[in-house]
């Protein structure tokens, strides 16, 4: 009696399958990190945006609390040129200064102030105590460009 051998097929992966699949495995993790260093760069980037968003809208709620509360004139909430020698706001970009004693962010009242800080708590995970941390927004502290804002009554530009 013949006994007919059936042919075994061989079970698995070749070495070049293997070599193939991680291949393609590699390509799509390398995309995967590439993907993971652009975002972590440009979430570092907007924390200087939300800065910049924030310190606008203070300074739009400010002239708009001195507008409101009659302590200048619609006059005086303009900028500071040579037809209007009584308006308020510096001309062109200014550094982030702590507003002067008008109370109002980019003004001639803050000519020579102290710079802007963020505060954040301190060791003790407490806001307003004395081992707070000071975060200075001076632009030499801040990435290339800098943190400036651009405060007119009619416009609020980071820069």
């Amino acid at each position: 009696m013949w006994r007919v051998r059936k042919r075994q097929t061989a079970k698995g992966f070749t070495l070049l399958e293997t070599m193939i699949s991680l291949v393609i495995l590699g390509v799509g993790v390398l995309g995967l990190a590439a993907m993971l260093a652009d975002s972590l760069s440009y979430m570092q980037g907007s924390e200087y945006d939300f800065i910049a968003q924030q310190k606008a809208e203070e300074a739009a709620e400010a002239i708009y609390t001195a507008k409101y509360t009659n302590n200048a004139t619609f006059a005086q909430l303009s900028n500071n040129t040579t037809s209007n020698p009584a308006g308020l706001f510096l001309v062109g970009p200014q550094p982030l200064l702590v507003p002067g004693a008008d109370g109002l962010v980019g003004t001639v009242a803050d000519a020579g102030g102290n710079p802007a800080y963020i505060v954040y708590p301190g060791p003790d995970g407490k806001l307003g105590t004395p081992d707070d941390v000071y975060e200075s927004l001076e632009p030499s502290d801040a990435p290339s460009p800098s943190v400036r804002c651009l405060v007119t009554r009619t416009a609020l530009i980071r820069r």
